[in-house]
């Protein structure tokens, strides 16, 4: 399970009547990998250990020797910049705001449930009584759901246009598509046992199931999303080696979105990435985060899917270009390099702006 799955999951499980404030997890989140001195450090894993302590979050393969190993944590440097201006969780637009200043004039598409309608304005999802809501990073779409078992909601972020789809037999994980016209979720039939990933047409609410053969490929959370292409949707697989009670992963598998047909398995224990524009242009880099493995959950890596190597890297990102990427690091958004390396810093500078933060390309 993800960590930031787990943290939702903790905070949802009391029930419906409970009022959760939308983006809790994800603020608790960016709280605990905020938590440094003022001049920028390397990430390290005291930032997971901080996070934990606010909140608790087609073939037979290979076996773990296998796999692309995770590297060392890297040692906090106080050379990394220059120093902060400000409290960066503090979420009032600042005067360097990003928009209009990111790589390839890439937008801030919402911030929690703050988002960015077709006519440039940002307000607050619609219905504003709602428990779910996850924003698509282009296209203007939202889903949302009121409460538990209602049906699912996808709309305009202003709440126009609004088609639905019921939330059985999903397993509540979604990712939305890159151009926001479908999203897909696992899903398991209890009166046959079936599971495999469902892809959800936007427009009309329609659903296409794909089986997917769990002998073959064996999942614990059984979370799908979309590649930048939008072609093949990826899971990762389960490593059963420290029981069923361990979440691991011991690599990620594609298949054809619209055929369900298996496509390449990489070998490398990390999840699934929030974004499809965590997939470099030219599908050969990832930006994701560590499994459960050596303690290191959370931490964000940059995946080479054709060496199936992964490397540190500071922060989660989205590629503009296949040499320019944007960085999320708390309530503030980095150009970056490929080698992690970033060039501007600047605020979200969007008003009652929250987590999690969604990018997007310009329209």
């Amino acid at each position: 399970m993800r960590f930031d799955e787990l943290l939702r999951d903790t905070i949802d499980e009391p029930g419906s009547d409970l009022h959760v404030p939308p983006g809790l997890a994800a603020a608790a989140i960016a709280q605990g990998r905020r938590i440094r001195t003022r001049r920028r450090v390397a990430v390290t894993a005291g930032v997971v250990a901080a996070v934990v302590a606010i909140l608790l979050p087609a073939a037979v393969l290979s076996g773990a020797g296998d796999r692309a190993q995770l590297p060392a944590v890297p040692v906090p440097s106080d050379s990394g910049g220059p120093p902060m201006t400000g409290d960066p969780l503090d979420n009032s637009p600042a005067p360097s705001a990003a928009q209009g200043r990111l790589y390839g004039g890439w937008r801030v598409m919402a911030a929690g449930d703050v988002a960015l309608s077709a006519a440039g304005t940002y307000s607050q999802v619609q219905p504003a009584a709602r428990r779910t809501v996850l924003i698509a990073p282009a296209g203007h779409r939202a889903l949302v759901q009121v409460r538990p078992d209602d049906p699912m909601i996808i709309a305009d972020v202003s709440g126009g246009h609004q088609v639905t789809f019921a939330p059985q037999p999903f397993n509540g994980s979604y990712h939305w598509s890159p151009t926001g016209d479908r999203l897909v979720s696992g899903y398991l039939m209890k009166d046959n046992g079936e599971s495999g990933f469902g892809i959800i047409d936007a427009r009309t609410g329609a659903v296409t199931k794909h089986p997917v053969d769990r002998t073959l490929y064996d999942c614990s959370r059984c979370s799908y999303a979309f590649t930048r292409d939008g072609r093949e949707v990826l899971m990762p697989l389960a490593d059963r080696s420290g029981g069923e009670a361990v979440e691991r992963v011991r690599g990620l598998q594609f298949f054809n979105a619209d055929t369900g047909a298996p496509t390449r398995t990489v070998l490398v224990n990390t999840w699934i990435p929030d974004s499809p524009f965590a997939f470099s242009p030219d599908g050969r880099f990832m930006i994701t985060t560590a499994d459960v493995s050596e303690a290191q959950v959370g931490r964000a890596l940059k995946v080479d899917l054709v060496q199936q190597k992964v490397e540190n890297f500071p922060w989660p990102a989205v590629w503009v270009t296949d040499t320019q990427l944007i960085g999320v690091d708390g309530m503030e958004l980095v150009n970056m390099n490929p080698n992690g390396t970033w060039n501007d810093r600047f605020a979200v500078g969007v008003p009652d702006a929250g987590w999690p933060i969604v990018l997007g390309p310009p329209a």
